[in-house]
């Protein structure tokens, strides 16, 4: 079995420039292991699936409250904008939204009313072919 080397003590005693190397590798030394400390650090966060998958959530939730918002303010934008080209400036329906409305009831109860004369006029007819 080794055992760690002892120091020397019969070694020459160290002059300026060998201090001074001495220096520049113990903070060599001191700045590799805070690198291989942050390395270290930084593989544990990767590796650490639960703490990535609930910070990918918390992204996705945030991304999502955001877009509804965008949607919210958009959406409001739209109604603001039909309001203001539907109506005057009393808040009364312009004759043109009257006019389309009229329309538009007009052609419902003209399908409405198709409709119930053909149900009508077919039933007869029906009757007639199921008797013979």
């Amino acid at each position: 079995m080794t055992t760690p080397q002892q120091p020397q003590t019969d070694a020459a005693p160290i002059d300026g420039s060998e201090a001074a190397d001495l220096e520049q590798i113990q903070a060599n030394i001191e700045q590799t292991r805070e690198q291989l400390g942050e390395t270290v650090e930084a593989l544990t966060s990767k590796l650490d699936v639960r703490s990535r998958a609930k910070s990918k959530i918390t992204d996705v939730q945030n991304q999502a409250i955001g877009t509804l918002h965008t949607g919210r303010a958009r959406v409001f934008q739209l109604t603001q904008s039909a309001r203001r080209s539907t109506t005057d400036e009393h808040g009364e329906p312009t004759p043109v939204v009257i006019a389309a409305a009229a329309g538009v009831a007009a052609v419902l109860v003209s399908v409405l009313v198709a409709g119930w004369r053909r149900r009508r006029s077919t039933t007869p007819v029906l009757d007639r072919v199921r008797r013979r």
